[in-house]
């Protein structure tokens, strides 16, 4: 053989050791290609767990791994992505929901809007009922009121009447008195100036003036009325 046939052996020899180093990595759980299994991961059949310096398949398959970095897991190589038709389709499947979700979202926001507008209505009208009921208890209380104040006018005014009569009731009797006291004493001075004369006839003429002088006692009263009356 010559120069370039022992290359070439070489060469063969220098890829197969490769090859066996790669896949002595790749069968290596500690080298890459490998991860460790997080804690509250579902433990499966080919997790790897060292012990004794060398790794072993895990015996725990199903059970929760308790604390990250006990076992190690291969990394799965990245799966071939679907065909171009079934991508499409996909892809227009979860447009379609999309579009769904997005019409009922719509639908939902009308609703809302329609319920907040509802609200407002309703808020509206309640404050509104809420000023008329206040406006019309302040003008019921201010009725009230007034009717108050008029209701103290009228007694003050039927008090002050009350007064005023009782006052001129008073002034009347009192000169309805006064006018008869001095009716008695003008009706007295009046008699006493018609009498003087028949009593100083009958004292000067006793027997002759004794029927005179029981005439005049008789008719004393009539006297005494045309006396008043002029």
């Amino acid at each position: 053989m010559g120069l370039y046939g022992d290359k070439s052996i070489e060469t063969e020899r220098e890829r197969q050791v490769n090859n066996e180093q790669q896949t002595q990595q790749a069968d290596d759980p500690s080298g890459p290609g490998w991860r460790w299994v997080r804690h509250g991961e579902k433990l499966e059949l080919h997790d790897m767990m060292q012990a004794d310096g060398e790794w072993w398949p895990t015996k725990n398959a199903g059970e929760t791994c308790l604390r990250e970095g006990m076992y190690r897991r291969r990394i799965e190589p990245p799966q071939p992505s679907d065909s171009e038709p079934e991508t499409m389709e996909d892809l227009r499947r979860r447009l379609t929901e999309c579009e769904v979700l997005l019409a009922e979202a719509d639908r939902g926001g009308q609703q809302v809007n329609a319920e907040l507008q509802q609200l407002r209505e309703q808020l509206a009208t309640t404050q509104h009922l809420a000023e008329m009921s206040r406006r019309q208890v302040a003008d019921e209380a201010g009725k009230v009121e007034q009717l108050k104040a008029q209701l103290r006018d009228a007694v003050e005014a039927r008090q002050k009447t009350e007064r005023e009569l009782k006052a001129e009731r008073d002034n009347g009797m009192t000169a309805l008195r006064s006018q008869n006291r001095l009716g008695q004493e003008a009706l007295a001075e009046a008699l006493q100036a018609w009498l003087r004369p028949v009593l100083e006839l009958v004292a000067d003429h006793p027997d002759d003036t004794s029927i005179l002088a029981a005439s005049v006692l008789e008719f004393l009263p009539q006297i005494a009325s045309r006396l008043i009356e002029e």
